[in-house]
């Protein structure tokens, strides 16, 4: 239910939708635009899943963890709020990608952590776009 408790809310309308093409027009269709329909189901899962992901946890949080992460593997004083306000506005991600272009990881002892570092946001990423990857599925 939406916040006011009269209707569904985001996510259970994506929810709906969702269903709806793959079990009423989804039959209907095949070929290109069958395929179309599935990767438009695929998108709305994803959304669903980034939606719930934020409904669930408070994605300053999730910026605060990373720079943590970005602390702990600089062995310096970085602060999430740097990574944030800094001139570009860039979050904590954008920021790590600047400075992995810029050469900051280039020597082999940081790179180790780095891929951690990686490793550990590519699988969120994942359990957001494509759960059934990390789960042994294709």
């Amino acid at each position: 239910m939406n916040h006011d408790g009269l209707g569904p809310d985001a996510l259970e309308l994506l929810t709906l939708a969702r269903r709806t093409l793959l079990d009423e027009v989804a039959i209907k269709l095949d070929g290109a635009a069958r395929y179309q329909l599935l990767l438009v189901a695929h998108a709305l899962a994803v959304a669903g899943r980034e939606l719930e992901g934020r409904q669930n946890t408070d994605n300053t949080g999730a910026d605060e963890s990373l720079s943590m992460s970005i602390n702990k593997l600089l062995d310096d004083p970085l602060t999430a709020a740097k990574a944030r306000d800094d001139k570009t506005g860039a979050t904590p991600l954008k920021w790590l990608c600047s400075e992995i272009r810029n050469g900051r990881f280039d020597n082999l002892k940081s790179q180790h952590g780095l891929l951690a570092l990686l490793r550990s946001i590519n699988r969120s990423t994942l359990e957001l776009t494509n759960p059934r990857f990390l789960e042994g599925g294709s």
